[in-house]
């Protein structure tokens, strides 16, 4: 009985501690809204407005991305997170992101945009230390880096 005891107290106390290691490497996720403005400079030098949102709800990132006079939400869902590494995928096939603006067709944009539009692709943001109320992040499949603000 005594020994049947210290066996539940021991896994007890190995699901606690593995419990709180885990909470330790799943850094506090962002929520709400983060907002971003600027300007794309695309290749052949012109310039285009842009203005993007991220919208955090529980485990989906909404990305809503204006640029020039296309807009576009793209929902993509939160798979895994730890230590700030966002594996995200796209969860709907978008068509209107397949079809570019002609001035587009040769640049980032047109990428950006085919590869959001597919089903299941992966993506993955590596969140970077900034002060509060910012959210920067590395996107490995995009080769491009993001930050947003919590405030206009």
């Amino acid at each position: 009985m005594i020994r049947s005891d210290l066996g539940l107290y021991a896994l007890a106390l190995l699901l606690i501690l593995l419990h709180a290691g885990y909470s330790a490497l799943e850094r506090q996720r962002p929520y709400g809204s983060y907002f971003s403005h600027g300007v794309v400079l695309l290749e052949n030098g012109e310039s285009l407005t842009q203005s993007a949102r991220l919208q955090f709800q529980k485990n989906m990132i909404y990305d809503y991305q204006q640029i020039g006079s296309s807009s576009s939400i793209l929902p993509l869902e939160i798979k895994s997170s730890v230590l700030g590494s966002f594996d995200l995928k796209t969860t709907s096939t978008n068509e209107s992101l397949n079809r570019v603006s002609e001035g587009y067709i040769n640049s980032q944009i047109a990428y950006n945009q085919v590869y959001y539009s597919k089903k299941n692709m992966p993506l993955t943001f590596h969140q970077l230390p900034t002060e509060p109320g910012i959210f920067c992040a590395y996107i490995d499949e995009l080769q491009k880096l993001r930050c947003f603000s919590m405030t206009h």
